[in-house]
């Protein structure tokens, strides 16, 4: 009689209780599963958008074009800093040119910067690079993709990860 008390209780408390565990584990991870994908929707969209923004925008190629850009906007200096936000804006949403990648000129105490800064020899803003080459535009992204797929969840506790 004892011996089947136990194993009732066993049976209820130990191998539902489990198996409900289970089903609340697989819920909260759909809903973890479920939110990344919208994340990614939501981002592929603002890619897009981005991109239909700035590939409108001419992109200077050389220091010719960019002098010519500071011209047009001689006498609005706020213009002429929005121009040249657009066309690193450009550079980024249209043509995937990595921010890390453009040059950031540092000053310091024997720095090359820190000297050109100070009038010893040309500033890092002159010069061919300054204009930096713009590679041939990528494809417009899709809202349904945007490179890259959705983000795999990783394993939990002793579960392998797939291939």
């Amino acid at each position: 009689m004892i011996i089947r008390d136990l194993q009732k209780r066993y049976q209820k408390d130990i191998v539902e209780a489990s198996r409900d565990a289970l089903k609340a584990e697989a819920s909260a991870r759909l809903a973890r599963l479920r939110l990344k994908e919208d994340e990614h929707t939501r981002l592929c969209a603002m890619r897009c958008d981005k991109y239909n923004d700035f590939v409108k925008v001419v992109p200077c190629r050389t220091v010719a074009d960019l002098e010519a850009l500071r011209a047009r906007h001689a006498d609005d200096l706020k213009a002429c800093a929005e121009a040249l936000r657009d066309q690193i804006r450009v550079r980024l949403h249209v043509y995937k040119v990595k921010a890390a990648s453009a040059a950031k000129p540092r000053g310091g105490r024997g720095s090359p910067h820190g000297r050109a800064a100070r009038g010893g020899g040309p500033r890092p803003a002159e010069g061919p690079a300054a204009a930096g080459s713009v590679p041939d535009p990528l494809g417009a992204p899709s809202p349904d993709s945007c490179g890259g797929g959705l983000p795999k969840e990783a394993p939990r506790g002793n579960q392998r990860g797939g291939p």
